[in-house]
């Protein structure tokens, strides 16, 4: 199939921690090149944001030898923190980017679309943080306030809770067991502790609750952890559902273990990415030559 330099193209963007996912696609949906591209090194203010996804653009028309003047007939979806995307709207709204034009949601928001390959559907992503969402009718409708409120089921909420134990054992007030132990010996006493907790982001303390991950079967406090965790997954996909979504996919580091513990009936295979989500909330401001 040769490629027609007189269509659209379209790509899919997705911030994913430090770094762009990006799928182009031509206007048929035959995919160009996949590329993952850091983000650019000032930072993640919203600027910076959006020139990485145009760096990504670029990288990804180089790895499918095509010219990068072609950015400009490319139409964008972006998927972006999701405290980012009402500056991303006003920003693209003075200055496209050198694109054709450009679709904006939160992260959360185009995953979900990917995985379900449209709206209507309900998502749940547990890792650093635990962030659920369903779009019925198109609305989306989050649940969770993300790190350090409402974070329940995330590594970091785990570790939270690890070192509030750990804490206790150190204390007096509770009995230790191998995964207190093992945060214990990591902080040395109860200053070090308090000290690192008091300076601790989100990805830190997920770092601690990777521990109870490991420890799951050989700890009885961290089985515990990761129960709670699966109730407060259960709990979430129930909402999920009466808000209106048909079907929920659960994602994330921690997606196998708490799917096991909540009850795997409970959720269904995703059938694509946030790459594909972003291309299909981009295509829906396009023209009929888009299938979606």
């Amino acid at each position: 199939m040769s490629f027609n330099p007189k269509l659209p193209l379209f790509a899919g963007a997705v911030v994913e921690g430090r770094r762009v996912a990006l799928r182009l696609v031509e206007s048929d949906g035959r995919v160009l090149s996949d590329v993952a591209c850091d983000l650019l090194p000032y930072g993640r203010g919203i600027a910076g944001l959006l020139e990485s996804v145009k760096a990504a653009v670029i990288t990804a028309l180089r790895t499918a030898e095509l010219g990068e003047s072609l950015a400009a007939r490319t139409w964008v979806g972006m998927g972006l923190p999701h405290e980012r995307v009402g500056e991303a709207v006003a920003r693209l709204r003075e200055d496209a980017f050198g694109f054709a034009g450009a679709a904006v949601a939160a992260d959360l928001h185009v995953r979900c679309l990917g995985a379900h390959q449209g709206p209507d559907g309900g998502l749940i992503e547990v890792d650093t943080h635990c962030r659920a969402i369903a779009l019925p009718r198109n609305l989306p409708r989050r649940l969770g306030g993300g790190w350090p409120l409402a974070d329940a089921g995330g590594l970091a909420a785990i570790g939270r809770a690890t070192v509030a134990d750990t804490l206790d054992v150190i204390d007096g007030l509770a009995a230790a067991d191998t995964l207190t132990d093992q945060v214990a010996a990591r902080f040395g006493d109860r200053d070090g502790l308090m000290e690192w907790i008091a300076a601790a982001d989100a990805e830190g303390v997920a770092a601690v609750g990777s521990l109870a991950l490991a420890l799951d079967g050989d700890s009885p406090r961290a089985t515990a952890l990761l129960d709670r965790a699966a109730d407060r997954v259960a709990a979430l996909a129930d909402r999920l559902e009466a808000l209106g979504a048909r079907s929920v996919v659960l994602t994330g580091s921690l997606a196998e273990v708490l799917a096991r513990r909540a009850g795997r009936d409970r959720f269904v295979e995703a059938h694509g990415d946030g790459s594909d989500g972003a291309l299909t909330l981009v295509r829906r401001m396009t023209s009929p030559l888009s299938p979606h």
